[in-house]
């Protein structure tokens, strides 16, 4: 015992033994004082002390060493030191026994210091320190069960100098202010071993427990190396400032809070588990593995991208959003119960196993327009993978397994890889599902989501309120299993009018429930082709049930996309579902729609559609009724046949000019006809002209008409009171129908015969005329979707014989009254033709017209004497005309490849009002001039016509 300081190995060297319950007291304690001094102290056995009230150095300047054993005591009330000064050595073995300093421990001042702690020892100070100063090399092992180094306050490895800490084998190293700096300063190189110092994992050994709050990586090199052995090993404090993390072997879980760390954390080997927040760098190397989460809790985060080349592990029992990203060539597993949401574009190449809880791709509509992985998904039961994108994603990887598939987020998700290894369940609840590739099990869709895409599906089943759309725009869908839809779920099936369409290609049965939707959604913005049809849903094991079909399913006022059936498929056809006559209206619409459908034949709605007739098929393709009637007046031909009714209206003009020639020529009017007095030839000339119109109604247009031309005769007394005669002449009609865009030029050639007398006082009138016309028509047929242009050329001819009785009351010298009945009867007979044009050329056959028209009227006449003695004759006429036949022409028509079909005409007037006012002069004795008006006035027809006419005797 000594108040003063005690030196073992003060310039030479000094040995100490303390041994069977020796004790030793000093003031300052130091072991190898000077440079070159070795100095050796040992302390061995129960009871066994050393005792310095002020500080003990071992390795002041020299070469110093203090062994404590058997439980053995050094008691310091001062700092105690290992290897003070530069060049000393100072090294202390703690073997069982007892080291406590009042005050700070330094391991490695100005020199080398190494502490050794084994077998329990147990080693306490206020402060620790390895590694003071720089250049200073200092060391620390705690090894074994009950070893302990505890400090009331901090501890500092590496504080300027070199410096390692040891835990190995259930040693303890407990840190009372809560932190263990690590290189504090920038000239520090140092580092915490937890287990083993070598960085081989087959070095590996248990590991020693450090109490602290925190981990502190100063300005130098720092290292903390977990290398053990252990299973569920627990590392409870939380790592701060920029140092390196590395993970070499044994189960490791780290339960601190690291989200100051800035570090890089190397998981080389073992299993390292994260319970609390981990920031820095992470990298994942080659069979190692990193987990989030412990064990299934409910802590464990990753603050930073991942760099993962051996496995990431997501294993809590709770939601946890991981929002960065995980690469290189290793896997990830979702084992916890819980729900893990990956929200970065991750780009790590070894795959992906859920054994357990919920792997979620995106936050769905919490802005989820991000969360990817690549390569191939493992989902084993009760695992599930859910897709919870806002926007379109493409996932190529191949899925496998038991576990369940969900599709949520309202974005498009494309399955593009090989997944029919794939035995779970899937269900589409919110979004768009396209399976581009193949997808095994069984697929459930509901309301608001759709199933799509190009590829293969196991069954699915298809929820009210869901949507089954196959391709991603036109496409093919196959189920390898059953399809059973549901009351209110539609089949969305796209179509374009060339025939390609959506389609169900169902391997099973199909069952679709009433109330089942199937929605047509055409593409394009041409028409549907006529008689098209779409298989959209073909099984191999039968169907049952029908469709509620809606969308794009008007074609035409007559066509409509239907659906049809049989055991096996399901077809939208493009199929007429009104004939063409059931939109028309009148007689001569119904009869040419008729023919216009009987151009269809026997056609029926087939994968490749029938070649229609292009008249039938614009018809077909008409909007409306109103425009469908229309093209059926244009069709008709109506006019060919109105023609006729001009042609038997207008063969008045030869009789009517045949009877005013006789009533000049006759006996009535002796004196104003030199030809009674003589018997040479009187030839005479009239102009016609004549315009008019026939009216049409429901069923038929107007025709107007305008006729010129002349006729030119020559008569002769024959006896004292008869007359006959014969003429010729040409006239040119123009007809023309505007509601019909039709029109005609005929072109007339006249001849006739005709004779009158006296008997009894009455003035007999008659004779028979024939007219050839060759009729030049043309037609254009213009509605939607069609136009043509028509011409024909055809032969006509009027025949007509006509008789008129009248007897003549002279009212005085100059004034005459004549009542008279005519008879007429009138037969038009014109050839068949064909038109040239289109489809819409008709072909006529020939057409025969026969009417008997008779008239009663009244005439007068009154002569003047005129101031140069020249007579002047003023006369007029009024009548009724009626028609005893049938009014109405018509003849059978048909296109090329049509039912024969009749069409009605115009139909002129049954009764008529005939007027005719005129006047007559002699220029001379033998010249006679006149000009009159003429007209038919009647319900169905009217004429007015002026003629000139000039007569001269022989």
């Amino acid at each position: 015992s000594t108040d003063k300081t005690l030196i073992v190995g003060g310039a030479g060297n000094g040995v100490l033994d303390v041994k069977n319950g020796g004790q030793v007291n000093s003031q300052d304690s130091i072991i190898a004082a000077d440079l070159g001094s070795n100095g050796t102290a040992s302390l061995d056995g129960a009871g066994s002390l050393w005792k310095s009230l002020g500080d003990m150095i071992v390795g002041q300047s020299g070469n110093g060493s203090l062994s404590l054993t058997n439980g053995a005591k050094v008691q310091t009330a001062g700092n105690t030191v290992l290897g003070a000064q530069k060049g000393s050595n100072g090294s202390v073995s703690v073997d069982n026994g007892t080291l406590s300093t009042d005050k700070t421990l330094i391991v490695g001042g100005a020199g080398n210091g190494a502490l050794d702690i084994k077998n329990g020892g147990q080693v306490t100070s206020l402060d620790g320190i390895i590694g003071a100063n720089q250049g200073a090399n200092g060391s620390a092992s705690v090894d074994g069960a009950g070893s302990l180094w505890e400090t009331l306050g901090d501890m500092i490895v590496g504080q300027s100098g070199n410096a390692s800490l040891v835990l190995a084998n259930q040693s303890v190293a407990k840190v009372g202010g809560g932190t263990l700096r690590i290189a504090n300063d920038s000239s520090s190189n140092a580092a915490l071993y937890v287990g083993a110092t070598s960085d081989k994992a087959a070095d590996a050994k248990g590991a020693g427990s450090l109490e602290a709050k925190r981990v502190v990586f100063g300005q130098g090199q720092g290292l903390v190396q977990f290398n053990h052995n252990d299973q569920n090993y627990q590392f409870d404090a939380g790592f701060e400032g920029q140092g390196h993390v590395n993970h070499i072997a044994g189960q490791t879980v780290f339960n601190g809070d690291s989200s100051g760390f800035t570090g890089q954390l190397n998981v080389k080997g073992g299993e390292l588990l994260l319970n609390n927040r981990m920031a820095g760098q992470v990298q994942v190397d080659q069979n190692a593995s990193l987990h989030i989460g412990a064990f299934n809790g409910s802590q464990g985060e990753v603050l930073s991208d991942i760099g993962n080349d051996g496995q990431v592990v997501f294993d809590r029992n709770n939601q946890y959003q991981y929002d960065h990203v995980i690469y290189g060539s290793g896997s990830v597993e979702q084992r916890g119960t819980g729900s893990t949401v990956l929200t970065g574009e991750n780009t790590y190449q070894g795959g992906t196993l859920i054994s357990n809880g919920t792997l979620q791709l995106g936050a769905g509509a919490n802005g989820g327009n991000s969360g990817s992985i690549l390569g191939d998904v493992q989902i084993d039961a009760p695992g599930s993978l859910v897709f919870n994108r806002a926007n379109d994603y493409r996932f190529d990887g191949a899925l496998s397994g038991t576990g369940t598939l969900y599709k949520r987020g309202a974005g498009r998700t494309e399955l593009s890889g090989d997944s029919s290894a794939f035995h779970g369940r899937s269900y589409v609840d919110s979004g768009i599902l396209a399976v581009n590739g193949k997808l095994g099990g069984s697929t459930d869709v509901y309301d608001g989501a759709t199933l799509a895409g190009n590829g293969q599906v196991g069954n699915v089943t298809l929820h009210k309120g869901a949507t089954i759309a196959p391709g991603n725009s036109i496409g093919t869908l196959t189920l390898a299993g059953d399809l059973d839809q549901h009351n209110g779920s539609t089949f969305h099936a796209e179509l374009l009018s060339t025939g390609a369409n959506d389609r169900l290609l169902v391997n099973g049965a199909a069952r679709l429930e009433d109330g089942s939707i199937i929605k047509a959604d055409k593409l394009d913005s041409k028409r549907y082709e006529l008689d098209r049809r779409y298989l959209v849903l073909a099984t191999e094991k039968g169907l049952s049930g029908r469709y509620k079909l809606t969308g794009d399913t008007w074609v035409s006022t007559f066509y409509d996309v239907v659906d049809n059936y049989d055991s096996h498929n399901a077809y939208l056809d493009v199929q007429q579902t009104r004939l063409f006559q059931e939109a028309a209206f009148t007689p001569n619409q119904r009869a040419t729609a008729t023919a216009a459908q009987s151009l269809k034949g026997a056609a029926v709605p087939a994968l490749t559609p029938p070649v229609h007739n292009k008249l039938f098929e614009a018809i077909a393709y008409l909007p409306d009724d109103h425009q469908a009637r229309d093209a059926f007046d244009q069709l008709s031909g109506e006019f060919h046949n109105s023609t006729r009714s001009a042609l038997v209206q207008d063969s008045r003009l030869v009789r009517d000019a045949a009877n005013t020639r006789l009533r000049s020529a006759t006996a009535a009017q002796a004196r104003d006809t030199a030809s009674d007095t003589h018997s040479g030839l009187t030839p005479w000339i009239t102009t016609l002209g004549n315009w008019g119109e026939v009216k049409g109604d429901s069923n038929t247009a107007n025709l107007r008409s305008d006729t010129k031309g002349f006729l030119t005769g020559v008569d002769t007394a024959v006896g004292d009171r008869g007359h006959v005669g014969v003429l010729t002449g040409y006239s040119r009609t123009e007809l023309k129908s505007s509601s019909r865009d039709s029109s005609s030029d005929n072109d007339n050639i006249h001849l006739g015969v005709y004779g009158g007398t006296q008997v009894s006082g009455f003035d007999l009138r008659g004779g028979m005329a024939y007219t050839w016309s060759r009729i030049d028509a043309k037609r254009s047929v213009n509605f939607a979707g069609y136009s043509d242009h028509l011409k024909s050329k055809h032969d006509a001819n009027t025949l007509q014989a006509f008789g008129e009785l009248g007897r003549r009351f002279d009212l005085s010298p100059s004034v005459q009254l004549e009542p008279f009945a005519n008879l007429a009867y009138v037969q038009v007979k014109s050839e068949g033709f064909k038109e040239s044009g289109g489809p819409a050329a008709l072909r006529a056959k020939h057409a025969s017209d026969e009417q008997t028209f008779s008239t009663l009227g009244l005439r007068a006449s009154a002569d003047k004497q005129l101031d140069n003695g020249k007579l002047l004759t003023v006369f007029g006429s009024a009548g009724w005309k009626h028609a005893l036949n049938g009014i109405t022409p018509s003849n059978t028509y048909r296109f090329d490849g049509s039912d024969a079909f009749r069409i009605e005409g115009a139909a002129y007037s049954r009764n008529s009002a005939v007027v005719e006012a005129g006047v007559e002069t002699r220029v001379t004795p033998e010249l006679s001039l006149g000009a009159a008006y003429n007209g038919q006035l009647g319900s169905g027809a009217s004429e007015h016509g002026l003629s000139l006419n000039a007569s001269y005797r022989f």
